[in-house]
């Protein structure tokens, strides 16, 4: 006999998966007592009536409703994994609805969530294997791959593929896991590179599941070119200048052995666009490398997800083509839904720069369900609530993410520019020392923290930061943008848009966020500021449809 709504909704409540999380206690609360009301929550009426927002807000530009419709989500998945795997009824949200509802717990068997992990005498290696088994197995339709970095026994994975390399063979086993219990659904073994291809076919095979699209076609590597390449994406994965360095030259070696293997090229694209944001001192030439690596990659691939996913990326960071990259952000997902590159890179490159909030939020959010051990990916969600003006809720988030990894530099900046536009300044400039401890004379540091001085009153430390960016050491190293914001912060206005104007003809990737990125709000009053959004084809926060 099915219990109330009611009843299970406290349950729930009252577990020790929802203990430390009062605010999704009360949302899951509220939404479940609206449904004796009204069987369809509206998403307007829930963010007045339960976010305390004004009668006229816009959900499009303020997805609040949808931000904590997706946590919830979230812990309740994690809670039918963990403390109720053996609950004979489950409540749930359907995505894109508000209105909780209930289920068999055999009809949530359905979703497979799968986590892989390698074991392996070099574990550079072993990464390489997962991420490529990862990117493969993406591809199947109706399973979510949970990232790279995620943890393989994590509570919500209910099935596990647990490899084992052994010289040039992979021996691997497929569980499906409920609550503590694995159980053994099929073995393989096979030599390596085939065996990344074969290892998709066998667990489609065994769970019974195809694949999105078809598999694009791709050359053999001998058995050392494997291993280069492997390692080049386990480089990737463990993101840093020095580790994208050297995940690029494993990949130009793979090039030299096998000119014609498009992931490599895609895969050296991809690096080039995450130089561009983060590291490189100037963005244009970095991008147009990317942009003949990625042209090459099309050539050999024209309809591999990882392919699309570099040319979205580059075309419109570099030439602002916004229709044209979401179509490819789009098609690289058809063929691989589980992509959590896509998937952030849509959100992040394609969706936030045209103001279109609800529809970034979906989308990093999906990121995230698919990699929540991923600092960086957890950092893309609070810079979006940040874009979204939501900015306590921001720095709740990235607060979070300082007591997982505490040495994450780039939270330290998202947290920062969270709470100093909540007006908490101390804690603002707090976070900003932190992230000089961690690393010491970084320019964005430095542009932050004028900002934050600003902010709180103290021009003159404002401007003390200001000269110390002025003066670094290697001029290039400080950014267009940065001293765009930093002069912006001490109201020299003239002197920041001359420096946000470099920076555009530099195609500077962060110079798109001028709308949605605090530091950059008193340049909005420049008269030349609405030519700057009209040369990135970008809308105005002020006239864009309400």
């Amino acid at each position: 006999m099915r219990a109330p709504i009611e009843e299970i909704a406290e349950v729930i409540c009252r577990s020790e998966t929802f203990r430390t999380t009062p605010r999704l206690r009360d949302f899951l609360r509220y939404l479940v007592k609206c449904l004796a009301i009204d069987a369809t929550v509206k998403e307007v009426l829930i963010g007045i009536e339960f976010f305390h927002r004004d009668p006229a807000y816009d959900p499009r530009r303020d997805p609040i409703v949808r931000v904590e419709a997706h946590r919830l989500r979230r812990l309740l998945r994690k809670y039918y994994h963990s403390e109720g795997a053996q609950e004979p009824w489950q409540l749930y949200m359907p995505i894109g609805a508000y209105s909780p509802k209930l289920r068999r717990r055999e009809e949530a068997a359905l979703e497979w969530r799968l986590a892989v992990k390698v074991q392996a005498s070099d574990p550079l290696i072993g990464d390489g294997i997962a991420a490529e088994l990862t990117r493969q197995l993406g591809s199947l339709r109706g399973v979510q791959v949970l990232a790279l970095s995620s943890n393989p026994e994590r509570a919500d994975a209910n099935a596990i593929l647990e490899c084992r390399l052994d010289g040039i063979n992979i021996q691997a086993k497929l569980s499906r896991r409920s609550g503590n219990q694995l159980t053994e659904l099929g073995s393989f073994d096979n030599s390596i590179q085939p065996s990344v291809e074969a290892l998709t076919q066998f667990v489609a095979s065994t769970i019974g599941l195809r694949r999105t699209g078809g598999a694009s076609p791709r050359a053999l590597l001998d058995f050392n070119s494997y291993q280069v390449f492997l390692a080049g994406r386990a480089w990737f994965h463990r993101c840093s200048p020095g580790n994208l360095e050297q995940a690029a030259r494993c990949f130009e070696e793979v090039i030299d052995r096998h000119p014609a293997f498009a992931p490599a090229y895609a895969s050296l694209a991809d690096i080039q666009v995450l130089m561009a944001y983060w590291f490189a001192p100037q963005a244009r030439p970095v991008l147009k490398r990317g942009l003949i690596y990625a042209a090459k990659a099309a050539e050999l691939d024209p309809v591999g997800a990882d392919v699309l996913c570099s040319r979205a990326a580059l075309e419109a960071v570099l030439h602002y083509r916004w229709e044209e990259a979401e179509a490819n952000f789009r098609r690289a997902l058809e063929s691989n839904p589980n992509n959590s590159l896509a998937l952030n890179w849509l959100a992040i490159v394609g969706l936030v720069p045209q103001l279109r909030f609800s529809e970034a939020v979906d989308a990093v959010f999906a990121a995230y369900d698919l990699d929540p051990a991923s600092p960086e990916i957890g950092n893309e969600v609070v810079w979006v609530r940040i874009c979204c003006e939501q900015y306590a809720e921001s720095a709740d988030q990235a607060r979070r993410i300082v007591e997982l990894h505490p040495d994450f530099l780039e939270v330290y900046w998202s947290l920062s520019v969270a709470e100093s536009s909540c007006g908490r300044h101390a804690d603002s400039l707090a976070a900003l020392d932190r992230a000089e401890r961690i690393a010491p004379g970084v320019p964005m540091t430095c542009a932050l923290r004028c900002f934050a001085e600003a902010a709180s009153g103290n021009r003159d430390a404002a401007y003390q930061s200001l000269q110390r960016l002025e003066s670094l050491s290697d001029p290039s190293a400080a950014r267009s943008i940065f001293l765009a914001w930093a002069h912006a912060a001490v109201g020299n206005l003239e002197n920041a848009m001359h420096h946000l104007e470099k920076a555009v003809d530099a195609a500077d990737p962060q110079a798109l966020y001028l709308e949605v990125f605090p530091p950059s709000a008193p340049l909005r009053t420049h008269p030349r500021y609405p030519e700057i959004l009209r040369r990135q084809r970008l809308p105005s926060r002020s006239t864009a449809t309400k």
